[in-house]
């Protein structure tokens, strides 16, 4: 079965999108809508959960240069999360910062940790109704 990268985008433990280019190797974020969602109020927490291959739990380049910029346009932290398997314990994550630092994340829920996952390996329509109904609350824990 096929891989395809999927993110979804938490803003204040409310799930607002969840997107694919149906591509293995890139996902686009969608900037403009965060940005009008930020201009209307000015939210405490941003969290921006993609997906990797199984193994490639690390922030590749292209993440680098992302978060970058994301942490340049909004001055709050961002929880970057990278679900690398099915697995909760594979999850990282990155807390925005002049340094980036690597987190262990344990989630309340992991709903939507799973769902993600499973559309990545799955090739199936995104029904995204099914995220509005469920909260998204995260717990960081440092590693």
């Amino acid at each position: 079965m096929a891989f395809r990268e999927i993110a979804a985008v938490v803003i204040d433990n409310n799930f607002i999108d969840i997107c694919t280019d149906n591509s293995s190797g890139h996902v686009s974020f969608d900037f403009w809508k965060i940005w009008e969602i930020w201009k209307k109020q000015n939210f405490d927490t941003l969290v921006m959960i993609h997906t990797h291959p199984k193994g490639m739990n690390e922030l590749s380049s292209i993440d680098h240069n992302m978060l970058d910029g994301w942490v340049k346009a909004f001055p709050i932290p961002i929880l970057f999360v990278i679900v690398a398997g099915d697995n909760i314990d594979r999850c990282v994550a990155y807390l925005s910062s002049k340094n980036i630092t690597k987190f262990k994340v344990d989630f309340e829920s992991n709903f939507l940790i799973k769902k993600i996952w499973e559309l990545s390996t799955n090739n199936v329509e995104i029904n995204k109704e099914i995220f509005y109904n469920n909260k998204c609350n995260f717990k960081v824990k440092v590693k």
